[in-house]
């Protein structure tokens, strides 16, 4: 069913710039439908009306006719945008009995969404809920519009370049304040709250223009806002490579001074390798020069003159002293020079004449070193 609509007296066009929002108000109701667009200061720009729609089909045309009809802006580059507000015939709104209280309103929205047909009327395409409103301890609203309803006028919209920023009961709507002059009939005061709505910024109770999903309207603020963080976006992009580079020269930093460190590390091991081997040659030599006393004995025994005795022995880390009886005291002299492990003998004391078993001998005490050999010297540092 078709429907012609006569085109309503309009205010003087105001002028607006190219970044202008063009905030429109659709209302559809049993009697008429209205489409009014207002600028700064709530004034209305231009005012449209028409027949009501009978059924499903008759909505779609109603809402298409009206729209085709819709003066276009020249002069703005934004999308207008329509906020549509249904009579209570096409939309439900009602406080709602029996939902358990919670503290969260997405958590009341989404029981509501899943049990509509416990909260609302219930119609053959399905209902689209809104989200939830508290208006006070215990007393919970809501609202919720046939689905093919939401997709109709949806469809409508998006097919002639209008953004739906919400579709809500008109029964939501206050009467706040009193309507321009201009606006003869009651179609059109109601289409003038409902773009007032769409001018005003933040959030829109009762939408279900998004099939009961929670809907956030788009406001200049906002639109600044991420024009802002897409400028500081752009900004820390562009300054990416200056900050990659500084954080490879600090980990470069961090790098040469851990090395640095190790490098020290290593050096004073070094050190105390160095040391180490040095004790260890001083042992090695001590232990080389050492002599077993048996040893001893037994070289002195091999190098003194025959008939001669040793009464004492004494050794250290040098040298040693030996005390012996012999029939010459310059044949024990000779025989200890004469020996490969005996350096600088020397007669220490006073040499004595002694009697026993009828024969005299010599008593003297002679002062020996050993002499001293060189221990292997092994570079530990030079091995593997």
């Amino acid at each position: 069913m078709s429907a012609s609509f006569p085109v309503a007296a309009a205010t003087a066009r105001l002028g607006r710039g190219p970044w202008s929002p063009v905030q429109i108000g659709i209302y559809v109701g049993p009697d008429a439908v209205a489409a009014v667009e207002v600028g700064a200061g709530s004034v209305p720009h231009w005012v449209l009306s028409g027949p009501a729609p009978v059924d499903g089909e008759t909505l779609t045309t109603s809402i298409t006719e009206l729209l085709s009809r819709m003066p276009r802006s020249h002069g703005s580059w934004r999308r207008p945008r329509a906020v549509v507000g249904m009579h209570g015939e096409f939309a439900q709104y009602k406080r709602l009995w029996g939902l358990p209280p919670v503290a969260d309103p997405t958590v009341g929205s989404a029981l509501v969404r899943e049990n509509a047909a416990r909260f609302f009327r219930q119609t053959p395409h399905g209902l689209s809920t809104s989200a939830v409103v508290v208006r006070a301890p215990g007393e919970i609203w809501a609202s919720a519009v046939d689905t093919s309803i939401v997709r109709t006028v949806s469809h409508c919209c998006k097919t002639h370049g209008v953004d739906l920023g919400a579709l809500i009961p008109m029964d939501s709507v206050a009467a706040d304040s009193p309507a321009p002059a201009v606006l003869a009939d009651d179609a059109s005061v109601k289409a003038w709250r409902l773009a007032r709505i769409a001018a005003a910024s933040g959030d829109i109770d009762f939408n279900s223009a998004t099939l009961g999903t929670f809907h956030r309207t788009r406001s200049p603020r906002r639109e600044r806002f991420a024009l802002a963080a897409l400028c500081m976006a752009s900004a820390l992009l562009a300054t990416l490579p200056v900050l990659d580079a500084q954080r490879s020269a600090r980990i470069a930093r961090q790098g040469h001074a851990a090395i640095a460190a190790r490098e020290a590390e290593a050096l004073a091991m070094v050190a105390e390798l160095n040391q180490v081997d040095a004790a260890l040659l001083a042992i090695a030599q001590a232990q080389v020069s050492r002599r077993h006393s048996i040893d001893v004995i037994a070289h002195l025994t091999a190098t003194l003159p025959p008939g001669a005795a040793i009464t004492h022995l004494q050794l250290d880390s040098l040298g040693g002293t030996v005390t012996a009886l012999a029939s010459s005291a310059d044949g024990v002299i000779k025989g200890l020079a004469a020996s490969p492990l005996i350096v600088q003998p020397e007669i220490v004391g006073p040499v004595t004449r002694d009697r026993s078993a009828g024969r005299e001998f010599d008593r003297l005490a002679v002062r020996f070193r050993h002499p001293v050999r060189q221990a292997p010297v092994v570079d530990r540092r030079s091995e593997p």
